[in-house]
């Protein structure tokens, strides 16, 4: 028997003001993270994507968090963005936010992560 789990993306909400990223990042936690083809810790229009699935099979609500960048070739070249030349994406993780294998937190953990950080 194939066993499969099944996701639907509810919503995702996109965060991208320079001067406020690091200070979101230190308040969620967020583990160290390197961006392939960048030399900035954030570069300059960098997205946090906030991400709410569902699993389906288990009738629960997922999380993930991922940063979209462009590198350092594409912002000094002033390169058009396309599929052939895409912005990076790369999965970000929160300290106190556990992933299973394919990479997602409980909506209700991530949820005390944001009642913690809000809480101090």
């Amino acid at each position: 028997m194939e066993n499969r789990r099944h996701f639907d993306k509810e919503d995702d909400e996109t965060y991208n003001d320079d001067g406020e990223m690091p200070h979101i990042i230190a308040a969620l936690d967020v583990e160290d993270f390197l961006l392939p083809e960048q030399y900035e810790i954030i570069p300059i229009g960098g997205k946090l994507v906030f991400q709410r699935w569902h699993d389906a099979t288990q009738d629960r609500d997922l999380f993930k968090l991922d940063f979209v960048y462009l590198t350092v070739d594409q912002i000094r070249d002033g390169s058009k963005l396309s599929a052939s030349n895409p912005p990076r994406w790369v999965q970000i993780f929160i300290k106190d936010c556990p992933v299973d294998l394919d990479g997602f937190c409980s909506w209700e953990e991530f949820v005390k992560v944001l009642n913690d950080a809000a809480s101090f």
